[in-house]
């Protein structure tokens, strides 16, 4: 007699993941980009994948709707309360560098800053002393609600593996809860360090608690994903627990496919061309454009895309330089690329401490501009790849030695030899399908 059949369905041979990501689109920062270009690898490889991430903010800086089309649709995608009090702090400060660039007509510095109503300026202080107690960053708020969300969605349908994608932390905050409940594999990936990060001050008892708080993660994680070698070296000192197939190698990308069909926004002239954030302290520009208002009988236009603070604003304008500096505040990834395609030479300012590479170098590879690469220290990891590719010209970041070397690619650049004295082709090993091919090898490793 044959055996009845059997009542439950076939298992799936695919293997279910759950993403747990704080950014991820309409989100368009580096590190949202970068999990959209995984997710959809990992569907091409058979995976089923939903996402867990919170419900967007359209007046967030870094927001590209258009993005959202290119999340696949086997993915389930699943968003939650983000909170309230951190995306009304956001708004505000969306809305007065709004009113700044309205009032400069989109130069820096031009205009006067509006003047602060008195209920605003209370709240932006008390913002402010709030900070320290943002853990693990400002982001914080929606922990809760994934958490809940994550183990409900676990409980009826399981999962065979757990990631987490930060910065903002928040998302190992809550991957690191479902994993203690749920049991899962866990795999981490972080595109900066967290307690190890070389330039977040912190007092005694924040860091006493961070310290605890990341300890924990490592105990319970499976494997951590790492951008450069110079972190996993970091971390498997710091944690030796952290050896073997536990820790993984896959760097950041750029869109091949993106320079290769986005048409060059060519600009006037001999231009420089800034994409991104700039950071005091880490990623400052105060030497470039002191440098800037040393040549001023180059003839020279600046472009930046991104944010720029009230502090640059206003040194930008001490300096004299407004009619040089053109900020064209956020723009959409094919808006940077074509600006990028488009520039003379492409600005990177290396990171201190050798722990951390700017994104933004990868895909300056992938525009295939000579690279004025400013050098902050002897273990600057992106002016050190620069340099080993002769991709630029690479100098310390003083304004002396900046200054020269905007007169010497001006030079070259006005009889006509600038692209052929660098080497425009390296980084294809940085293309996105190298690294999604890397990531999809990780995470089976974990399965």
């Amino acid at each position: 007699m044959s055996a009845p059949p059997d009542p439950r369905p076939p298992r799936a041979t695919a293997s279910r993941m759950l993403l747990v990501a704080r950014g991820f689109p309409p989100y368009a920062d580096p590190t949202s980009y970068r999990w959209l270009r995984f997710v959809r690898a990992l569907v091409r490889h058979g995976w089923q994948v939903d996402v867990l991430t919170v419900r967007a903010e359209p007046l967030a800086e870094q927001y590209d709707e258009r993005l959202t089309a290119q999340i696949p649709a086997e993915v389930g995608v699943h968003r939650v309360y983000p909170g309230f009090y951190q995306k009304r702090v956001v708004r505000a400060r969306r809305e007065k560098i709004q009113t700044q660039r309205a009032g400069s007509g989109g130069t820096a510095g031009a205009a006067r800053r509006p003047r602060e109503l008195p209920l605003r300026g209370v709240l932006r202080r008390m913002d402010e002393a709030l900070e320290r107690f943002k853990i693990p960053d400002p982001s914080f708020e929606w922990i809760p609600w994934g958490i809940r969300r994550g183990v409900a969605l676990h409980r009826a349908c399981p999962y065979d593996l757990l990631v987490s994608s930060a910065a903002p932390f928040s998302s190992h905050v809550v991957a690191h809860a479902i994993a203690r409940k749920s049991h899962l594999r866990w795999v981490a990936d972080f595109s900066d360090p967290y307690l190890l990060d070389p330039f977040v001050q912190r007092s005694a008892w924040r860091r006493a608690l961070d310290g605890r708080m990341e300890g924990s993660w490592m105990a319970t994680l499976d494997g951590i994903i790492v951008p450069v070698q110079e972190m996993a070296d970091l971390y498997r000192a710091h944690y030796p627990g952290l050896q073997g197939e536990r820790i993984h190698l896959v760097p950041y990308g750029y869109a091949d496919e993106l320079y290769a069909t986005v048409a060059p926004r060519v600009l006037p002239g001999f231009s420089i061309v800034h994409t991104g954030v700039f950071y005091p302290g880490m990623r400052d520009p105060t030497p470039f454009l002191q440098a800037v208002a040393r040549v001023r009988d180059v003839p020279l236009r600046v472009v930046h895309a991104g944010g720029l603070t009230d502090a640059f604003r206003r040194l930008i304008e001490d300096l004299g330089i407004v009619a040089r500096f053109d900020d064209r505040g956020f723009l959409s990834k094919a808006e940077v690329a074509s600006l990028q395609l488009g520039g003379s030479c492409l600005l990177l300012i290396g990171n201190k401490g050798g722990v951390q590479l700017p994104g933004k170098l990868l895909d300056y590879f992938g525009a295939r501009r000579p690279i004025l690469a400013l050098r902050n220290d002897a273990h600057d990891i992106a002016a050190n790849l620069v340099a080993a590719t002769g991709s630029g010209e690479v100098v310390e970041n003083e304004p002396g030695a900046i200054a020269s070397a905007i007169r010497r690619l001006h030079g070259w650049w006005s009889e006509g030899t600038l692209d052929r004295r660098f080497n425009l082709g390296a980084g294809g090993e940085f293309a996105w399908a190298r690294q999604e091919e890397k990531l999809v090898e990780a995470l089976a490793r974990h399965v």
